[in-house]
């Protein structure tokens, strides 16, 4: 249990993560059991963070769609964080696939991240399939600066994408009409 975490599924319709105590591999891993149909894509975004904890709508910086889980999943989503040539290195994985390996441009601190939040889910938490998983987020006290990585419905994503687009659309110059 400490190692693989423990979750007991009451809806199979729900997605469930539970924070694992022991993880030699990670600064810090979740089980995540996801059910069959569900699409998830995951974020990593480097930006700066005016308020404490998770930011609101961040837009990321790397991104990947996990559609190997669209038949339904039950890993472990690892994490590990270390200062690598005066900036963080932020490498997210399970044991089976490597997602990120991100080290931020133009660092400026020397301290690194220094501040920090994860989701808690003492023991589990469960979530709807079109809720957005917020896991971790860290930043520099000084610069505000900081790492942020969460699970997004793929569907949430789409619609973000296409509403995006329809704005940009709709605020782009129009040719003037003319008359032969």
């Amino acid at each position: 249990r400490r190692k693989y975490g423990h979750i007991e599924i009451d809806d199979e319709k729900m997605t469930y993560v539970s924070r694992i105590a022991e993880n030699e591999e990670a600064n810090d891993a979740y089980r995540i059991i996801v059910p069959a149909g569900s699409r998830y894509m995951l974020h990593l975004t480097d930006a700066i963070f005016e308020g404490d904890g998770f930011l609101p709508d961040p837009t990321p910086t790397k991104t990947i769609s996990l559609n190997g889980w669209r038949d339904g999943a039950d890993v472990v989503l690892s994490y590990l964080n270390y200062w690598e040539n005066n900036a963080p290195r932020i490498v997210v994985h399970t044991e089976a696939d490597e997602f990120f390996d991100y080290v931020p441009s133009d660092w400026k601190s020397t301290s690194g991240p220094s501040e920090g939040s994860h989701l808690l889910t003492d023991p589990q938490k469960a979530f709807a399939i079109d809720e957005t998983i917020h896991l971790i987020s860290w930043k520099d006290s000084s610069t505000k600066r900081g790492i942020m990585i969460w699970l997004e419905p793929h569907s949430r994503w789409e619609a973000k994408l296409k509403a995006k687009r329809s704005t940009e659309s709709s605020d782009a110059p129009t040719a003037p009409n003319r008359a032969f």
